[in-house]
């Protein structure tokens, strides 16, 4: 409103500066009242004065000079005041949870609790990890604020000003602050980052936050902070909040106390169904291995928790018929086997070399018919080893002497999957099931070579 005030006195400066100079030099009253009515009533078909384009000109250049001027420190201002309400609410809920993590954590007093320490921990995952998870909304726990994924969440260096504004003026030149990460460090779903350490002793609970991240200006008391919480004493705050607080739900050390709401569902160690959807909606659940994936209420709604596995076997068949002999010896001394050499398993497309339980055991056909089979155990071993053959027990013929000649199959050579009426196959069931297995909570799939 203030920049529109100053482009309508300028445009009337400009289109009637010389008229007002003329009314002011005669200061009566009836001569202003003449002046006006003859201006603007006397004369109705006189031609009116346009603003010409160097006046306009003129206006919106003044108008850009002053907000040039004047917009960046309101821009300052606001982006400070935003970072210090949200450092301040972080803080805030800091402490407020300190106070009451011993009725938090079920104990007769903070000193009980896993943010009291009596000397310095060599790891911070079990105190500070444990509280910033519990406590804060966390997008990713980094972990020990010594690794390498933690010191790259924030800039490599941050400076301080003299001034409180974090500015700098003359004759007074500012600092570089390497940030102190140790402790327990995480990224908030604010966008803030934080490390935390526990209280040792008299020594408060202390970290750093920046409320941005990396990105600037990464200057002291603006987007970083070095914080220090309020020293915990163990008779006063706990003893009161014990005796005049009854709460309705007592928590466990196990307890997640998160609540999921619309729009942020979750925490880090919640796979609720409505957590688990959030996260495989953002790309977070990446395999069957996710703990998402091991809740039945969810996980077949989720696209990469199929847990599928293709079996490729590498089989080596007997090139004559099972029940010919020669004298005493049948004629087959070899046995059908699996050679354990490029007998492969994928799991959803990905190449695995052991296998995460138990596969269905084999069975083996010839010429469409059963003659033997192979334990899951035993096939385990042909996936889990190298150059090393595998034999199917056979179980064909009952008959074996007294076969007539037509029943008596031929294990030959050939590649595929399911029952072929010719030569040698391998299927997962006598049926001939070769495909979507499902056993031991995965669906598995047989090919043969």
């Amino acid at each position: 409103m203030f920049l529109i005030y100053i482009v309508i006195g300028v445009l009337f400066i400009a289109k009637h500066g010389k008229s007002c100079y003329n009314v002011i030099n005669n200061v009566g009253y009836e001569d202003i009242r003449s002046y006006l009515m003859t201006y603007y009533n006397m004369q109705p078909f006189r031609k009116k004065k346009a603003f010409t384009l160097t006046e306009v000109l003129v206006a919106v250049g003044i108008v850009g000079v002053i907000a040039a001027l004047v917009m960046p420190a309101l821009i300052s201002n606001y982006q400070t005041k935003a970072m210090n309400q949200n450092y301040s609410r972080i803080k805030q809920t800091l402490t407020d949870s300190l106070r009451g993590l011993a009725v938090s954590e079920n104990k007769v007093n903070f000193g009980d609790t896993s943010m009291w320490l009596a000397s310095e921990p060599t790891s911070y995952d079990g105190n500070a990890g444990l509280f910033l998870k519990k406590y804060l909304r966390v997008s990713e726990y980094l972990g020990e604020g010594t690794s390498t994924k933690a010191k790259e969440s924030f800039a490599d260096k941050y400076y301080s000003y003299d001034n409180a504004d974090g500015s700098s003026s003359a004759g007074k030149s500012r600092k570089i602050i390497n940030p102190d990460t140790s402790g327990a460090c995480a990224i908030l779903k604010n966008g803030a980052t934080i490390c935390l350490k526990p209280q040792v002793g008299a020594t408060p609970a202390h970290g750093i936050i920046d409320l941005n991240g990396k990105e600037g200006p990464n200057v002291l008391n603006r987007d970083y902070w070095e914080l220090t919480l309020s020293t915990i004493e163990f008779s006063d705050v706990e003893t009161e909040l014990l005796t005049n607080t009854v709460p309705t739900e007592i928590l466990t050390e196990d307890h997640e106390n998160i609540i999921p709401n619309d729009e942020i569902p979750c925490g880090v160690d919640d796979y609720s169904v409505e957590c688990c959807r959030y996260k495989a909606e953002k790309g977070a659940v990446t395999g069957p291995d996710h703990q998402c994936c091991q809740n039945p209420a969810v996980a077949s709604q989720i696209s990469v928790c199929a847990n599928d596995i293709a079996l490729r076997v590498n089989l080596y068949p007997s090139q004559c018929k099972l029940n010919k002999r020669q004298g005493s010896i049948p004629k087959c001394s070899q046995k059908p086997y699996v050679l354990s050499t490029n007998t492969t398993a994928t799991q959803n497309g990905k190449k695995i070399s052991k296998l995460p339980s138990n596969p269905p055991n084999l069975y083996l056909f010839c010429d469409g018919k059963k003659v033997g089979y192979m334990p899951s155990s035993t096939f385990r071993q042909a996936i889990e080893t190298n150059s090393v053959s595998y034999p199917f027990t056979i179980t064909f013929p009952s008959c074996f002497l007294s076969c007539p000649p037509s029943k008596n199959p031929t294990c030959g050579y050939q590649s595929g999957e399911g029952i072929k009426s010719t030569k040698s196959s391998v299927v997962f069931t006598e049926s001939g099931t070769y495909k979507d297995y499902k056993y031991n909570n995965i669906n598995w799939s047989v090919t043969y070579y």
